[in-house]
């Protein structure tokens, strides 16, 4: 068993963490919904997974990141 440094499983981070959990509530159906051939979107509050949600479904390859805030105005 490899041994982990506390970082590398808690707090912040871009990276899938060591912790994380597959939800087939959630992570099956992000996987079902990408094999529509539709835009799939995920949003949400800060700190909720959406990027380890789609980091753990989808090689860096296979998407295309917009990123948006709800700050921003329609013009």
């Amino acid at each position: 068993m490899k041994l982990a440094r506390v970082d590398d499983v808690y707090g912040v981070t871009r990276d899938v963490p060591l912790n994380y959990v597959e939800r087939e509530n959630v992570d099956g159906k992000f996987i079902n919904c990408l094999s529509q051939d539709k835009h799939v979107i995920i949003f949400g509050s800060s700190k909720q997974g959406k990027t380890c949600l789609r980091k753990n479904g989808l090689p860096e390859t296979d998407f295309i990141l917009v990123q948006c805030q709800n700050t921003w105005g329609i013009r």
